[in-house]
């Protein structure tokens, strides 16, 4: 059971929540599916968490899910509530770029780039990096990046989710083709705004775009 906080975002075919739990009374973030498009996003959202967490441990640079449920409508995934928020959110706290100093920004885009690099070495790709789907963990006063929001999501073939040995959802036999196209155009490479072939180097496009607008690049 849970009692709804604050509703985060509302979309047509998602709602986020922040909810209190009354298991443990801590915050939580719920995602609701409301149509079969989205319900399958959240279960692609599962499954290429499960794998990143079963090859890469508890202590993985991604956003645990807590708790699903899809028996239903409408179908909903839980996460943990950061109190820091997105990396925009850490940053505009903090003052802005110009008010954290280079060593630290420059530690924060390579601890993105050595999280994206984790998923790719599985061969899963994100497919829609931007500011919000990277959150910012405490720990010992520094913010640790966490990558969230894998709905999008692909693996380059259907063997590497059954290596994982975790139960598949979401995809179908021709798994890079199944997953959602969906993206934020702002950050999407050149040959994916073509209609090219999404490849791992869309995804590092779309995070060096991000990182110089939020980090390096700085209007006087």
């Amino acid at each position: 059971m849970c009692i709804r906080d604050r509703r985060l975002q509302t979309r047509p075919s998602n709602e986020l929540w922040r909810i209190r739990h009354q298991s443990d009374g801590r915050l939580r973030v719920v995602k609701l599916a409301l149509d079969e498009r989205a319900q399958r996003a959240l279960k692609r959202e599962v499954t290429l968490n499960k794998v990143l967490r079963s090859e890469l441990g508890d202590d993985a640079p991604v956003v645990p899910l807590l708790e699903w449920h899809f028996e239903s409508v409408p179908a909903w995934i839980q996460m943990p509530w950061y109190e820091r928020g997105s990396l925009a959110d850490w940053i505009a706290a903090n003052g802005g770029p110009s008010r954290v100093e280079m060593p630290r920004r420059l530690r924060i885009v390579a601890e993105a780039a050595e999280a994206l690099a984790q998923a790719h070495a599985l061969g899963v790709m994100h497919k829609d990096i931007k500011p919000g789907n990277l959150l910012v963990e405490s720990r010992d006063d520094e913010p640790r990046l966490l990558l969230c929001d894998f709905g999008s999501g692909t693996v380059k073939s259907r063997e590497r989710l059954e290596q994982a040995g975790v139960t598949i959802m979401g995809f179908t036999k021709t798994v890079n083709t199944d997953a959602s196209t969906s993206g934020t155009p702002a950050y999407m490479a050149p040959e994916v705004l073509k209609g090219g072939v999404f490849s791992e180097k869309s995804d590092i496009y779309a995070l060096g775009i991000l990182l110089y607008l939020s980090l390096i690049h700085i209007s006087e």
